[in-house]
């Protein structure tokens, strides 16, 4: 019976698989296998260094995680974890026609756990979108954040660099329309600088992030330079209006669209500046028989070193008012008419009784006028006797004009020659008595 047992190999051999069989239905019972889910298992893109070289950009649109099923034993349920594997998309087997790329999957730790064959994914490739890179040189756009002090406004505006280079998908191209530098200047009562991120806009001025949009720019950043200038207002004059309107009529005043402006410079430059004088020829109103009308532009009488603040335009429209003058006659007494320059022994007498004195000006002035406002006088200086035609100074207020010269008729006596007249009167008169 013992040689039987030991030389029976077959019997051994059964006995062992009997031994396993019992085994596995013991563990199977006590330790099954199980379906778990491992969720968001990221998957690494890898050679998409071959859109760069082709100047293409790219997105994953699908399946940049999944989610993984395996089958494991529940015993070491707690032990998994996303980091177990590694999957990865390679982008050289990318092509425009077949735009997805398949998944592979590695077992990179607790390898014992897992069986590939019992290793499901819920998705087995990431789906990618590819563009042409497109490339642009765009003027940087400076833009300002507050306001300069109560005095001061701002002045030049500067950045480096002044344009910059944009790499962008063709489709984010057309929508891109603005590169901004910012600089803040709130409070500010001198230049200031600082350096500026570049910030990207489109048509609806909606920000478009250069790593969300795949924009690559030349340049990130700009160093913005703000001049702030010293501001003051000043009176704006008009002056040195020439010539001579036609006949009845005069120039009465200018009028200026701006009265006053606020200029910008520097301390200096502004300090010794009090008004802008509008001195041009065109300023003139020789025959005019109406009113005048000027545009200057008040930039043009400004130093250069200085400069207009708000201000909607520079131009100044000037209007030389010209009015039609009306008259008033007066008749003025003789004996109203003061004779200057009398010689000793002259007896003086005007020929006519009153004087008639026309006086041009504007209506409204006439009918304040009163004949004790005139002032006549006659120079005797050096008249004969007899009848003399002379001339009568007219002394109006600066607001009139006499419209004609005065003249009369001034009768000049010798008083010596009147007092021998008078004697051979005399004498004739006794002589006639005496027959």
């Amino acid at each position: 019976m013992k040689k039987l047992l030991i030389n029976n190999w077959i019997l051994k051999l059964f006995a062992l698989l009997a031994a396993v069989v019992m085994w596995l239905v013991v563990v199977n019972d006590n330790d099954p296998q199980i379906p778990y889910p491992i969720y968001n298992v990221p998957v690494e893109i890898v050679n998409d260094q071959v859109f760069a070289e082709n100047d293409m950009v790219y997105w994953v649109t699908e399946g940049m995680t999944v989610n993984i099923k395996v089958n494991v034993r529940q015993t070491v349920v707690k032990q998994l974890k996303a980091s177990d594997f590694k999957l990865t998309a390679d982008c050289t087997n990318w092509h425009p026609g077949f735009p997805t790329i398949p998944i592979q999957v590695e077992v990179v730790n607790n390898k014992s756990y897992y069986q590939y064959s019992d290793i499901i994914l819920s998705s087995s490739f990431v789906k990618i979108q590819a563009e042409n890179l497109r490339t642009k040189m765009m003027d940087v756009e400076i833009q300002t954040i507050g306001e300069p002090a109560e005095g001061y406004t701002l002045g030049a505006l500067t950045c480096s660099p002044e344009q910059v280079e944009v790499k962008a998908p063709e489709s984010v191209m057309k929508l891109l329309k603005k590169v901004v530098a910012y600089v803040r200047i709130k409070d500010a009562m001198g230049d200031v600088q600082e350096v500026s991120e570049l910030v990207l806009y489109d048509g609806n001025n909606e920000v478009i992030t250069p790593e969300e949009a795949k924009v690559i720019l030349g340049e990130t950043e700009a160093t913005v330079s703000a001049e702030i200038l010293k501001t003051k207002t000043i009176p704006v004059v008009v002056t040195n209006i020439t010539g001579q309107p036609a006949n009845g009529f005069r120039f009465t005043e200018a009028n200026c669209s701006i009265s006053s402006v606020t200029i910008a410079g520097t301390k200096s430059a502004i300090s010794g500046i009090t008004g802008v004088i509008l001195d041009a020829p065109q300023l003139d109103v020789e025959g005019a028989a109406e009113n005048v009308y000027v545009d200057l532009n008040v930039e043009d009488f400004l130093p250069e070193t200085v400069r207009l603040v708000d201000l909607e335009s520079s131009v100044a429209q000037i209007e030389l008012v010209v009015e039609q003058l009306g008259e008033k006659r007066f008749l003025i007494p003789s004996q109203n008419v003061v004779i200057q320059n009398q010689a000793e022994d002259t007896e003086y007498e005007f020929a006519d009784e009153s004087l008639v004195v026309t006086v041009e000006g504007l209506t409204e002035d006439l009918e304040i006028l009163e004949d004790g406002q005139l002032s006549l006088s006659v120079d005797a200086d050096g008249l004969e006797p007899g009848e003399q035609e002379v001339t009568v100074n007219v002394a109006l207020p600066e607001i009139y004009e006499l419209k004609d010269r005065v003249k009369t008729v001034l009768k000049v006596r010798d008083i010596n020659d009147v007092q021998g007249e008078s004697e051979s009167e005399s004498e004739t008169e006794t002589e006639s008595n005496d027959e």
